[in-house]
């Protein structure tokens, strides 16, 4: 909607909502309840969509660095859950989980981190570390890293972002005392320095905190 007669709203009007998203405003009908029992297919997939909605809403902000749709329909966020729900969730109904590995907090053009490993040497820190090859492939030593850790146990996720470049090799990212005796999930990525580059982040795998 480019300036109708109502001009942008957000909120509900009568019959219709209005939002915005990307820059633009957008109208659509207000949705109508259904008197029907859900299918098995659609309750599967709501099902699906609220461990993935679950998992990704607290790091909304680390996605606006991982995912830049070029159709400015798409926010970062739909993105991530897109690719969620075609790639990242197993099990049967009433039992689905999320498969870490396949999970992505990034995708981009720009170099991985190679040989990406998460270790612990105690329950205060965690640290990240990869291969120092800032001359292959789209890299450059200044590329900032962004990373996720998953505590499963606590629902905790901790992000952190700008702390340590790719030539750096290493990063170190604080725990709180409750992730002890908790397996946890680790991420990392690289974004330009500008921002405006990303690279396809990869799992470094589970530590257990001791």
């Amino acid at each position: 909607m480019r300036k109708g007669i109502l001009g942008g709203f957000v909120g509900k009007v009568g019959t219709v909502i209005g939002s915005q998203r990307s820059g633009m405003d957008i109208i659509s009908s207000l949705p109508k309840k259904s008197s029907k029992a859900p299918t098995v297919l659609q309750s599967n997939q709501r099902e699906k969509f609220g461990l993935a909605v679950g998992f990704l809403q607290p790091i909304n902000e680390l996605l606006k660095l991982g995912f830049k749709a070029s159709d400015p329909r798409f926010s970062s966020f739909n993105l991530a859950i897109a690719h969620m729900l075609q790639n990242s969730i197993i099990g049967e109904s009433g039992s689905y989980e999320l498969d870490y590995p396949k999970v992505l907090i990034s995708k981009g053009e720009l170099s991985p981190a190679w040989n990406a490993v998460a270790a612990t040497s105690g329950a205060s820190e965690l640290s990240l570390t990869w291969s120092n090859a800032t001359n292959s492939g789209m890299s450059n030593p200044d590329d900032e890293v962004f990373a996720l850790v998953y505590n499963a146990d606590t629902k905790q996720h901790l992000m952190s972002i700008s702390a340590a470049t790719r030539a750096d090799g290493v990063l170190s990212i604080p725990l709180p005392n409750d992730f002890v005796g908790s397996e946890v999930q680790c991420w990392l990525a690289f974004t330009s320095k500008d921002k405006k580059q990303r690279s396809t982040s990869i799992y470094a795998g589970a530590v257990t905190i001791v």
